[in-house]
């Protein structure tokens, strides 16, 4: 989460590296991960997970690389996205590979949440819900109702966080799709968090913006976002968030970074290469830019200028 043009370390871990001056995003692509018929290579994905951590952290194994980003002591919640119901959404075979390597490192099963606005949203994309309610191992449910009394606010934005996130957990891993958005744009990491508040339908106005900008610069997400990791293994180009099978692709690929607005920068320039491919206008000519990521590096977010942002093919 280094400030755009600064090296710095993670928040609330002491030490531990950050992105380099710029901004960096990881991408691990293989081609042979999902079928034709989605079913995944789960020892291929497990493998690009590890690799990608490891070329990450610089550590030279998978356990040293989760071990050196969290601690046995958090609680990490785990933000996944069902927004594109179970055609286009984060996958939970993804979301168990993750959970599998901060047990590796260390970490209670307890300890980790993986999480969405609803419950039955995640249990009708495949997830096994594992309320927290006195259960064993880890913990898998929605907010559904579980919000701050009290709202928040952050610029434009207001409203109240799930307290999944303000409360449960000590540090999160933003795990988003590779997505074009309605009104936005793109949807990929920092609209993630839009499931994370009880109100994320007053916040569209003008392409989302400045709204998601500041919902990001929120405190409560900049102290406990320590990882972003993209499921861009099915991907969507044009009629998102939602599922359009005549406009997603398989990607194959996942990507890696600590810097949220490198992140959206470099999935933006993705999604508008796979338009032109299919001869759709750019999201600006589609009158949806992707204004926000602007704002996010004027609020000193990230990195947004894609000549300063290091991407690294694992």
């Amino acid at each position: 989460m280094a400030a755009a043009g600064a090296a710095g370390t993670f928040l609330g871990v002491s030490g531990l590296e950050a992105a380099p001056a710029g901004g960096q995003v990881l991408i691990c692509k293989r081609p042979g991960v999902e079928s034709e018929s989605r079913e995944l290579d789960l020892k291929l994905l497990r493998e690009m997970v590890e690799q990608s951590m490891m070329k990450l952290t610089g550590a030279s194994s998978g356990r040293d690389a989760w071990a050196g980003m969290f601690k046995p002591t958090d609680v990490v919640g785990l933000k996944v996205n069902m927004l594109g119901k179970r055609n286009l959404k984060t996958r939970p075979e993804l979301a168990n590979i993750v959970a599998d390597g901060l047990i590796d490192a260390g970490l209670k099963a307890e300890n980790i949440i993986i999480w969405d606005r609803r419950t039955n949203e995640m249990k009708s994309c495949g997830y096994e819900i594992n309320e927290p309610e006195g259960s064993k191992g880890v913990k898998i449910f929605g907010s559904d109702r579980r919000y701050d009394a009290e709202e928040s606010s952050m610029g434009k934005f207001k409203g109240k966080f799930s307290r999944i996130l303000s409360e449960m957990c000590t540090a999160t891993i933003n795990m988003p799709m590779l997505k074009d958005h309605g009104i936005s744009g793109v949807t990929v990491s920092m609209k993630n968090y839009y499931g994370a508040i009880n109100n994320p339908g007053s916040h569209h106005a003008t392409n989302c913006n400045p709204y998601i900008a500041d919902l990001n610069s929120h405190p409560l997400i900049r102290s406990k976002e320590r990882l972003i990791l993209v499921d861009a293994l099915t991907s969507c180009y044009n009629g998102g968030p939602g599922y359009k099978p005549q406009f997603t692709w398989q990607e194959s690929a996942i990507m890696v970074g600590t810097d949220p607005v490198a992140m959206d920068r470099i999935s933006e320039g993705i999604i508008e290469a796979k338009r032109k491919e299919n001869g759709l206008p750019t999201l600006a000519e589609a009158g949806r830019p992707a204004k926000f990521i602007d704002t996010a590096v004027k609020l000193g977010l990230g990195e947004g200028d894609p000549a300063k942002i290091k991407v690294v093919e694992v």
